[in-house]
């Protein structure tokens, strides 16, 4: 006799496939659900945004001339963070409303593009207004300078200390 295999579901194998079924579906849709964009909403301690746009570009100025002047990466990065925090200090912000307000920003892309957009323009009118400057003029060396003979006075006006003016050739 040839016997067939077959195979037969008890009561309780197919109570644990709809626990485990059901229990997938639970799953499924719990991370489903976690996973929706939650954007927290805008905290009452937040920098206010002309503030912000101004710190911003202090920021990125102070960046831009460490760039220039600071060979070195870690020379570099202290510079930049203490510069950081007196720019910081200037504006009256905290390290912590900074980063709060920043890390609202980058969750609040389109928002952070129109600032931004702001700190460009403010960026550029500030180049402007730098170039509209006139340079310094550089302050000549006393030693190099020539200075009028002290010994030799015009005629008939007085030299120092109330004396007469001394005449050459007299």
């Amino acid at each position: 006799m040839g016997g067939a295999v077959t195979s037969v579901l008890k009561l309780g194998d197919i109570l644990v496939i709809y626990i485990v079924k059901n229990l997938f579906c639970l799953l499924f849709c719990l991370i489903l659900f976690s996973c929706e964009s939650q954007q927290p909403e805008r905290p009452d301690h937040l920098i206010p945004e002309k503030e912000f746009v101004s710190i911003l570009a202090d920021i990125h100025t102070a960046e831009a001339q460490i760039e220039s002047t600071i060979a070195y990466p870690d020379t570099a990065l202290m510079v930049f963070n203490h510069l950081q925090e007196e720019i910081w200090k200037k504006h009256g912000v905290t390290k912590y409303q900074f980063r709060e307000t920043y890390n609202y920003y980058t969750t609040h892309v389109p928002e952070m593009d129109k600032l931004y957009e702001i700190v460009t323009d403010t960026l550029l009118a500030r180049e402007a207004g730098y170039a509209k400057k006139p340079k310094p003029q550089p302050v000549p060396d006393p030693e190099l300078v020539e200075a009028p003979d002290s010994i030799r006075f015009q005629e008939g006006k007085e030299g120092p200390a109330g004396t007469s003016g001394f005449k050459p050739g007299t």
